[in-house]
C-alpha cells in the first residue's frame, strides 16, 4: 500500500526535522521545496519571483511523487499545507495515484517558532532567508488543520 505523507505546520515548527526522521523510518522519499529553492534560486529573498519559483518546483515534485509512488515507495511532501483549500486539493490529487494520504500535523508555540526561524536565518542555518518581518507577514496565511476536515492525521506536539 503506497502513501503520500504531507507535513503540515508553519515556518519554524520543525516539519523538516520530523520529515527527515520519518523518511528514514518508513522508508520514503522526502521532497522539500525549500531545498530546491536554495539550490536553484539561492537563499532569497526572492521578492515577486518567489511564487513563480515555488510553483515550478511544486510541478516537478508532483510528477516525481507520482513516479516514486508508482514504484511502490512512499513519498513525503515536506511543505506546510497552510490552507484548508490546499489540503483538500493536494489530498485529492495524491489519492489519484496513491492508496493513502496522511497529514503529519506538527504543532509548535508560535513565539518559539518565530524565534527559531529568526535565529536560523541570522546564523545562516536556514534553507531560506525568512526574517521576522517575513514570518509575521506570512502568519495570517496559515490555517491550522482541524479534525473536522476528515483527513488521516498524525499529530506531533
Amino acid at each position: 500500500m503506497t502513501t503520500v505523507h504531507f507535513m503540515h505546520g508553519f515556518i519554524g515548527f520543525g516539519k523538516t526535522t520530523i520529515a527527515k526522521r520519518l523518511a528514514a523510518e518508513l522508508p520514503a522519499v522526502r521532497l522539500n521545496n525549500d531545498d530546491w529553492m536554495v539550490e536553484l534560486y539561492g537563499r532569497g529573498p526572492h521578492g515577486d519571483k518567489h511564487d513563480d519559483y515555488w510553483l515550478r518546483i511544486n510541478k516537478i515534485h508532483w510528477e516525481l511523487a507520482r513516479q516514486i509512488v508508482t514504484t511502490g515507495t512512499d513519498v513525503i511532501l515536506d511543505y506546510g499545507m497552510w490552507t484548508r483549500e490546499c489540503r483538500a486539493e493536494w489530498v485529492a490529487r495524491a489519492l489519484e495515484f496513491a492508496d493513502r494520504a496522511v497529514i503529519h500535523n506538527v504543532k509548535c508555540d508560535m513565539d518559539a517558532a518565530r524565534n527559531r526561524c529568526v535565529a536560523r536565518t541570522k546564523s545562516g542555518d536556514s534553507e531560506l532567508f525568512v526574517c521576522a518581518n517575513a514570518f509575521d507577514a506570512l502568519l495570517p496565511k496559515f490555517e491550522p488543520i482541524d479534525e473536522s476536515e476528515g483527513y488521516e492525521i498524525v499529530t506531533y506536539e
